[in-house]
């Protein structure tokens, strides 16, 4: 109840300390920054747009929905921020709170390049556009959706899944709709299975998402009349389908790497051989000034 009570009181004085912010609008956005500010947000209002109408436009699904964006001004903005919800936010670029209907992300400064910001803006906003139409989404669901349509998906993300499965660190769908894995280190296979299942979806079902962003309410309710089965059934269709996937994303993840590293074990390979050459032409030098004395 405590930290309910705080959460509200902090909720209050960030309404009261925002509003000394300015604000910029757009028919998809709109964004809080300080003045200072000011050339990052029209960026922003420049970049993001379009590749909001591309993730829509994929899905076709075009609700009239604003997110809010809060741009943070520099490091201890942000962590003043975090420090308040706590949890997993605490090591993010960026968080949705569904509280406050808002996107919190960090400075333009602080994320590493500016393909990784608009990537990152790009994952958040889609959980407020999930969270502005449905009730009760599963966290698979949510995360799932931003991996994968912000295509963030990688190989790497491909065998950490295909080693925790090994490891039997990989829960099923069902054990994946209300918390995060409690280790850590496991958090790149929960992202990379929920983009998988999400794949499934919008693969197998093409319709299936266009029709739930279409109507607005309960998850269950909604995904059962959009794609014909019930979540659970789905669980199973998909379960069996990642189950014979699985080993295939380890050998082609390690394939991919083998790929990317063969350069590198070639050139290593080249230089050691260049190496013996130059001592056995350095020994024959020698041996021949030997003879000549």
């Amino acid at each position: 109840m405590k930290s309910k009570l705080f959460i509200a009181l902090f909720l209050c004085l960030f309404s009261w300390i925002s509003a000394e912010r300015v604000l910029l609008k757009q028919d998809r956005i709109e964004i809080s920054y300080q003045e200072s500010d000011s050339k990052f947000a029209k960026e922003i209002i420049s970049v993001l747009p379009p590749m909001i109408d591309d993730f829509q436009m994929t899905i076709g699904a075009y609700p009239d929905f604003i997110a809010k964006i809060y741009l943070s001004h520099d490091k201890n903005d942000f962590k003043n921020i975090t420090n308040s919800f706590g949890g997993i936010t605490e090591y993010s670029n960026a968080f949705y709170d569904s509280g406050s209907k808002k996107i919190f992300i960090k400075s333009y400064f602080d994320v590493d390049n500016r393909n990784e910001f608009y990537t990152i803006l790009l994952h958040e906003y889609i959980h407020a556009f999930i969270d502005d139409s449905l009730d009760k989404v599963p966290l698979w669901f949510h995360e799932g959706m931003a991996v994968y349509f912000s295509q963030q998906y990688s190989t790497q993300m491909a065998l950490n899944l295909g080693i925790d499965y090994l490891t039997n660190d990989v829960k099923r769908l069902d054990k994946m709709e209300n918390n995060y894995p409690v280790n850590s280190l496991n958090l790149s296979s929960f992202y990379a299975k929920s983009a998988q299942a999400v794949r499934f979806l919008h693969k197998e079902y093409p319709n299936g998402l266009s029709k739930m962003f279409n109507k607005k309410g309960n998850f269950n309710i909604v995904f059962t009349s959009s794609f014909n089965m019930t979540k659970k059934m789905f669980y199973q269709k998909f379960e069996k389908k990642f189950t014979r996937g699985v080993y295939l994303n380890i050998i082609y993840a390690i394939v991919s790497v083998l790929w990317m590293v063969l350069p590198v074990i070639i050139l290593i390979g080249w230089y050691r051989q260049s190496k013996k050459r130059q001592l056995v032409y350095d020994e024959m030098e020698d041996s021949n000034q030997i003879k000549i004395l």
